[in-house]
């Protein structure tokens, strides 16, 4: 959970907007009702929010490969008021993840 709490920190140092809100480990209901969790959720408390940025944080000794990047994206398809989907990886992303739409933060170097 280390890396999850480096992303949160980093996202509470660099929000300008005061009411931005930077939350750990939060349930969001899909479409169907069933709760996802995220990572790290940051969202707008005020009333002209434009979406919520969701964090995926896998902190594994391998490169990320693409079965990580569509079990995120499936996570989230059914979620709405997503504006930004952000999956993080320490040990990097494979080749073919680069294909996709999906922003990686990879912290390998």
């Amino acid at each position: 959970k280390a890396l999850e709490q480096l992303v949160k920190s980093i996202e509470e140092q660099i929000k300008e907007n005061p009411s931005l809100r930077v939350r750990s480990n939060v349930k969001i209901p899909n479409s169907n009702g069933i709760l996802r969790e995220f990572d790290v959720v940051v969202d707008n408390t005020s009333a002209d929010s434009s979406g919520i940025i969701v964090y995926e944080c896998k902190d594994h000794k391998a490169v990320l490969d693409i079965q990580y990047v569509d079990s995120f994206y499936g996570k989230c398809s059914n979620v709405s008021n997503i504006a930004r989907k952000v999956l993080v990886s320490p040990s990097g992303f494979s080749a073919f993840c680069s294909s996709t739409r999906l922003p990686f933060v990879d912290i390998t170097a």
